[in-house]
């Protein structure tokens, strides 16, 4: 299949470099393992590809191989950070959904496998502020929610539903600091979106470098909870104040007075 992911025609490549994915598991077998240069070689190569299928399926194999087969990544990741920084902030939705899984992966790997948390500070100026922008509601977003708005008062609230948190983690081996799982306070639990994505990797990041974030975090912050700016703007503010909550509460809680006057 390898040999595919430099032919002429997308389907081809694009059905080759699914195909191998499914391998990219806990029992990956050795036959992939013993291929797994030519596999990496091939996979940048992909990354310059125009295709947003493949572009996405790359990021799907990042993810993979981050959880499953990290010590055959490391001497590439940097250049394998700097991809997915890019395709977290694609325009295309699908593509920065898949990318922004990556953060997350990160954060477990740095958590129970040691993986060096200086190998992601670097890329933190950079990547807060994509995730920030992938909290706001997107177009398909808000004609979702059109019929999400009927009166719903005589139904009893749910657990979640007044839960103080503005967002909640999908389901992951992730136990940071609460292990709370994600479900949006307005949004459908199955629904996994970019948005809920985005809250989720901010989430397990200001619990892995807490007040680290905070430096490139607060004036975006401070910018979105202005009373001037759009409430699209402000809602994605008050969902990330909600995502580093836990992890951040020592630092935040001093500007708080600034943020929400």
């Amino acid at each position: 299949f390898i040999k595919f992911f430099v032919h002429p025609k997308e389907p081809i490549r694009r059905y080759a470099l699914g195909a191998v994915n499914q391998f990219l598991g806990p029992n990956m077998p050795q036959a992939l393992r013993a291929n797994m240069t030519g596999y990496l070689k091939g996979l940048f190569v992909l990354t310059k590809d125009s295709s947003v299928q493949i572009r996405k399926r790359i990021c799907q194999a990042f993810v993979l191989l981050l959880d499953n087969e990290v010590n055959a990544l490391l001497p590439h990741l940097k250049k394998v950070m700097e991809f997915m920084i890019t395709s977290t902030g694609d325009k295309n939705e699908e593509v920065a959904l898949e990318a922004c899984e990556f953060w997350t992966s990160v954060c477990e790997q740095q958590v129970h496998n040691n993986l060096d948390p200086a190998i992601l500070n670097s890329y933190l100026r950079v990547l807060v502020p994509i995730l920030l922008k992938g909290m706001v509601y997107s177009p398909l977003d808000l004609i979702g929610r059109m019929g999400a708005d009927e009166d719903d008062s005589h139904v009893p609230d749910r657990e979640q539903d007044i839960a103080p948190r503005h967002h909640s983690a999908k389901v992951s081996s992730y136990n940071g600091s609460g292990g709370d799982d994600w479900d949006d306070d307005d949004e459908d639990a199955s629904d996994w979106n970019l948005r809920k994505c985005a809250a989720a990797a901010l989430d397990t990041l200001a619990t892995v470098y807490k007040d680290e974030l905070l430096p490139f975090l607060l004036p975006m912050l401070q910018k979105s909870l202005d009373k001037k700016t759009e409430w699209q703007i402000q809602e994605a503010g008050i969902l990330a104040l909600g995502a580093i909550a836990d992890g951040c509460f020592s630092g935040v809680s001093k500007h708080l007075h600034h943020l929400i006057p």
